[in-house]
This record gives C-alpha cells, structure tokens and sequence, in this order.
C-alpha cells in the first residue's frame, strides 16, 4: 500500500544525502542553477515575496486563501512542512505529487551537475521550476532565512513585496544588532515595486524606510498609509479610498487581526480587481496547519485562569470572591524549626497592622465593591488600631499557619 509520508521521507532522504543542510546566505548558487534551467523564475506570475520575522506564514496563508476565493489559481512556497515535503509546493491550490516531485528533482540534480548547493536551495529551484511549468494567476512566496541573502530572493520585480514585523531571530547569521535584521529583510524591496509592510519599532522600520528610499519604491505602511484593527470581533482595514468591515480571521489570536489586515493590504496593492466578498471569504476561511485555525476550534477549550501564589506574607485568597484577611504585623515566613515556630507564634499574638490588609483578585469577574468601600475600610483600620486587640472571631489566617505550634493564641 502506497504510504506519502513514506515517500516523503525518502525524498528528504535523497536531497540531504547529495546536498548538505549548511547555511551560506548568498544567491550565487541558485542564481548559477536557475540560469542552467533556463530562468524559470522569469515565466512566473505574478509573485508576492514575503519576508519578516513574525507572521510569514499566516501572512502566506490568507493571501492565498483570500486569493482561491477570488477564483485565482495561486501557488505558494512554505518553509518548513509539517508532515510531507510536498507541503512546501503548492501547485495552484494543490500539494504537488510525488511523482511530479520526483521527476523534477531528477532534472534539477542533473543540471547542478554535483555542484555545491544545500538542501533549502534546491527546494526552492525546484519548488519556481515547478512553479514555472504550471499555469496559475498568482504565485506567493515566503522568505525561508533573512530576505537579502535568501535563496528566494531571486526576482526581479515582484509584484508586492511584504514584510511582517521585524524582531530579534536568528542573531548568529542576521544580526545581532535589529537594524541589522531589518536590513536583511528590507533587501527584498525592489526598484519602483510597492512594498506593504506592517508596524515595525522604530530602529526597524528606520532601516525599512531608507532601503525603500533609495530604490524609489513606493512604501505603504501601516498605521500610516493603512490601518488595521479590531472592533466588536470583527476586522477593521482602512485603506486610502475605503473601509473594509471584514469577519474575524479564522486564525485564533489577537495578532491575527493584523496579519489578516496585512495580507488585505498586499492583495488590494496587487490590483486584481478582488471584490470585498472574495477578501471576506478568504479571512474567514483561512487555515494554516500546526496552528491555531477554525477548523480545530471544536476541540479547543478555553482553560481556566491559572492559579497564582501569592505574595510572601499574604494568605490564599477564596477563588471566585473577594477575601480581606489579617496578617502578622512583621516577620518572615517560618522554617519548620522550633525557634522559627516559637517566633512565629509570638508574632501572631500582636495585634495585626492595617498595612497587612491586603485585596486580592478572584480568579472570576466579579461586581464592583459599592461606593465609599476604601473609606469605610480605612475608618474600620483605624478603630481596630485604637482598639485593644482580642482573637477575632471568624476566619483568622497568616502565613505560618502550618507550621505555627500554637495555633489557639491565633485562631479562636
């Protein structure tokens, strides 16, 4: 019986054995192999790059999500799979076969001709040759490492180049300074093509602003040019001549609403004449494996809130309501020795201090406390302060409960 990940297995096999996984940023050697296969990279449609640090791949997910419901056909190249490598290249909506993937593996080692190449390299000349022999509308492709140096970056005029925010990853080969990192992704912006970048901190997005300056491309921004947010569960994009009201992303998150908006974004900037139904269809429908997508939502359960300790010197709260508690006045927490205990004990006999009444949360929303609450706590500080103290009655606890030796002295 015939077994894909069995398949698959052997394929990552194969291209490990003859193509090593080292990590040498540059585009020579694809370069060199694209050029003995005849430039597929040029007879590609149109192409959106994606690049950042944060967010790629939902990024990659509801552009093409938003672009099958538009009726395109799309390609797409991910990194890394989850289960198969097939699921790196889609073919116009579709995993490509393991025979297909065979084939063409056989014909891109024959043009490499046992020249140094590693393993992601010819991933990606297999994934545009493949790209480039199947008919499609659009083509989206994601960065695997960096941007400037990724064997990806590749293309000439993109049709929108993309980038997510920037943050601190992979220092040892992009940074480890952040204008850096930003410098490495803002390298897949090319001469006079749109670039769609979402919001980057300060020191990033200064780098991603003078990179597109200098090659006279036309940056939008968000927060700037557009903008993207939520209200009551729904996604909100405003872009220069209109406002989308779109469903929820279909990706569980709150940063989901802002690659769900980025993604809009790029594909309004590409101009294929996408109908806001098509856009609201491809946010809702969206589904990125191995993350958080509606499809699994059935089987996701909201935890409960955690349980917190408290502070050192403050007794458990009662879940689910407000508790006041008396404290000792002073001291540590005890050790499980007698002279710990015995001071523990004298401790506990003084009267408490105001300053040990402490509120703590509950761990379930509850009614606010009715006005004039905190005056009234103070007035009743201040009595039971000129009051000589007695064992109240009631609950009575400190820190030292279990290891104190006499508890009677404390509790009634």
């Amino acid at each position: 019986m015939y077994d894909p990940i069995r398949a698959s297995d052997a394929v990552i096999q194969r291209l490990r054995a003859n193509h090593p996984s080292l990590i040498d940023l540059t585009t020579g050697r694809v370069e060199r192999l694209l050029a003995a296969l005849g430039h597929p990279e040029r007879k590609l449609p149109p192409v959106i790059h994606v690049a950042g640090t944060n967010g790629k791949g939902s990024t990659v997910a509801y552009l093409r999500a938003i672009g099958e419901a538009a009726g395109l056909r799309v390609h797409a190249l991910t990194s890394p799979h989850l289960v198969r490598f097939a699921e790196r290249i889609r073919l116009a909506g579709e995993l490509i076969s393991d025979e297909a993937l065979a084939g063409l593996i056989d014909r891109v080692e024959a043009a490499n001709a046992g020249q140094p190449i590693s393993f992601f390299e010819i991933t990606t000349v297999i994934a545009l040759l493949a790209f480039a022999e199947a008919p499609a509308d659009l083509c989206i492709v994601e960065v695997g490492l960096g941007g400037r140096f990724d064997a990806t970056n590749v293309f000439e005029a993109p049709a929108v180049s993309v980038i997510t925010p920037v943050d601190y990853d992979h220092l040892e080969m992009l940074g480890p300074e952040l204008w850096k990192i930003a410098w490495e992704k803002a390298g897949i912006i090319k001469r006079g093509r749109p670039a769609v970048v979402a919001r980057q901190m300060d020191e990033a997005l200064e780098v991603i602003e003078r990179e597109a300056d200098d090659r006279m491309a036309p940056l939008f921004l968000m927060g700037r040019d557009f903008d993207v947010w939520e209200e009551r569960g729904r996604l909100m994009v405003q872009m220069p001549d209109r406002l989308l009201d779109l469903p929820a992303p279909a990706l569980f998150g709150g940063h989901q609403f802002e690659n769900a908006g980025l993604a809009v974004a790029a594909a309004l900037t590409l101009d294929h004449g996408l109908g806001e139904e098509a856009i609201a269809a491809g946010v809702a429908s969206a589904c990125w494996p191995a993350r958080f997508c509606g499809s699994t939502a059935a089987t996701i359960r909201t935890p409960a809130a955690p349980w917190r300790r408290p502070p050192r010197g403050w007794s458990t709260a009662i879940p689910g309501r407000w508790s006041w508690w008396w404290g000792c006045s002073r001291g540590r927490t005890p050790r499980a020795s007698s002279a710990r205990s015995r001071r523990c004990t004298r401790r506990c006999s003084r009267r408490p201090s105001s300053r040990r009444m402490r509120r703590l949360r509950p761990t379930s929303p509850q009614p606010r406390e009715p006005p004039g609450w905190r005056r009234r706590r103070r007035r009743a500080s201040r009595q039971a302060s000129a009051a000589p103290w007695r064992p109240m009655a009631g609950r009575l606890t400190c820190w030292s409960a279990a290891a104190c030796t006499s508890p009677a002295r404390c509790w009634p």
